[in-house]
């Protein structure tokens, strides 16, 4: 049984097309992933589904009564609200109508003429708190929508999260580039690709191999048509006067070909980063450092960063990992203690959130480096894996990845000897991933870099920085 069923889909934003004609169905009790390339539409897929959206055309059929709970990427929070208020708020519209109910008892104690009125709006109002799931508020819901859920927890709460989501009785629809969480988790894969969505039973694993034998049964059968129409088309061109009935005889078959599209790549970024001057063989060093913003977040530390160290930085959410690399950088005062940076250190540093404006990818870099030229720019977003309409559109209305891509061409077109990374490969796809990890294996300078995924990292990192080995006792 299908708990949703999309048929016919086709939305536009701009003149950029997200979906055209597509269509898929989620059945009861299914795990399932959605994947594809950064800006392939995604998110806007979930949003479409939950109604915060609306499609250009085609149809969204829910079964009757269905309770969805959807995880959007990023939360919208604003300074002053508590986490039980902000929970709430996902019921405002719901609470609002209950507070009219209890008001509408009220009057109803009074009412003389009006009290059929009041009655008939009572009632109304009743049955769209009943049929919005008002009363089953706390229940769990029979579907999950989540987009990329494990972006920005610590490696403890993904294995909670793995675990919960295995053993979850309902189906759900998750967003992730992370291959092990979506290889231990689903049981379907949703690929969106191309403006279409293709179903593939299986795991995650299963996916990869079936998609890569799909796209090598489509290049031959193109290859093969190409073939056949190239073959027709000369006996045509050879024979249109001496053998003019037969040549028409295979235009007319010529013309009946269904042709098939020939299977297009998507575009696999590339990241290198420069390296400057050298710097002293002590990049960094800190005495007895004590960081945070009010109190230490851990003992007094005494490090030392040597030229060439390429080091993972982890730990639990909280930890005071961001806090550390910001002390480390001068963005942030020690309370205690302190840091010294060697001569001649040029650190480049990619944050791990960044307010996106209302400026294009090309007038940020454009304003960052004035004396570079544009064609010089453009070259390095479209290396990072942007298509010219990403250059020249508002960076507030691309994907997270996409946004990413842009933070790391802009450390592409810097000369640094330490690169800083707080959590890079958030919003990555997987080809970006391989992409970055292999760029920063290829960096000649040193590396800090803050990550919850093992497997980006600890195959090439030659000194692993645990922050809960630092803890107060």
């Amino acid at each position: 049984m299908s708990i949703v069923h999309v048929t016919n889909l086709t939305h536009i934003y701009g003149d950029r097309i997200i979906f055209q004609d597509a269509g898929f169905r989620l059945l009861k009790g299914e795990h399932a992933g959605l994947v594809g390339a950064n800006g392939a539409g995604k998110s806007t897929l979930l949003r479409i589904l939950t109604g915060s959206l609306l499609p250009d055309h085609g149809n969204i059929e829910w079964q009757p009564n269905i309770r969805a709970g959807f995880l959007e990427q990023h939360a919208k929070l604003t300074k002053g609200t508590t986490i039980l208020q902000y929970m709430e708020q996902a019921y405002d519209r719901l609470f609002e109508i209950e507070k009219q109910l209890n008001r509408l008892a009220e009057k109803m104690a009074d009412a003389e003429d009006n009290l059929e009125a009041i009655l008939k709006r009572y009632g109304e109002l009743q049955s769209e708190l009943e049929s919005s799931g008002f009363y089953q508020i706390g229940t769990k819901p029979d579907v999950l929508l989540l987009d990329e859920p494990t972006n920005y927890l610590d490696a403890a709460h993904i294995e909670w999260l793995t675990g919960y989501l295995k053993n979850y009785k309902h189906a759900f629809l998750v967003i992730s580039h992370d291959e092990h969480f979506l290889n231990e988790i689903t049981t379907v894969t949703f690929h969106l690709e191309h403006q279409t969505i293709k179903r593939y039973s299986g795991s995650y694993q299963y996916f990869l191999k079936e998609y890569v034998q799909s796209r090598a049964q489509a290049e031959a059968a193109y290859a093969k048509q190409h073939r056949e129409i190239k073959k027709l088309e000369g006996f045509i061109d050879r024979n249109r006067v001496r053998k003019a009935k037969q040549a028409k005889s295979r235009e007319k078959a010529l013309s009946k070909i269904k042709r098939i599209e020939k299977p297009t790549d998507s575009y696999v970024p590339s990241f290198s980063f420069k390296t400057g001057r050298n710097p002293a063989m002590t990049v960094l060093k800190t005495e007895n450092l004590e960081a945070g913003y009010t109190v230490p977040l851990f003992k007094p530390l005494s490090l030392t960063v040597k030229r060439g160290d390429k080091i993972a930085i982890t730990g639990e959410n909280g930890a005071g990992k961001s806090t550390l690399i910001k002390t480390l950088l001068g963005d942030l005062k020690p309370l205690s203690g302190t840091v010294t940076a060697g001569q001649h250190l040029q650190a480049a540093y990619f944050r791990q959130e960044s307010p996106a404006s209302h400026h294009t990818p090309l007038e940020k870099l454009r304003a960052f480096f004035p004396d570079l030229s544009e064609k010089d720019i453009r070259q390095t977003l479209a290396i990072s894996g942007l298509t010219p309409k990403h250059i020249s559109q508002p960076l507030a209305t691309l994907s997270g990845g996409e946004q990413a891509k842009v933070r790391l061409a802009e450390l592409m077109l810097s000369n640094s000897n330490l690169l800083v990374l707080d959590e890079p490969t958030n919003h990555l796809d997987t080809s970006a991933k391989r992409a970055l990890k292999q760029a920063l294996c290829d960096y000649k300078g040193t590396i800090l870099l803050v990550s919850h995924e093992p497997s980006f990292y600890e195959d090439w990192v030659t000194h692993i920085w645990r922050i809960e080995a630092w803890r107060r006792k």
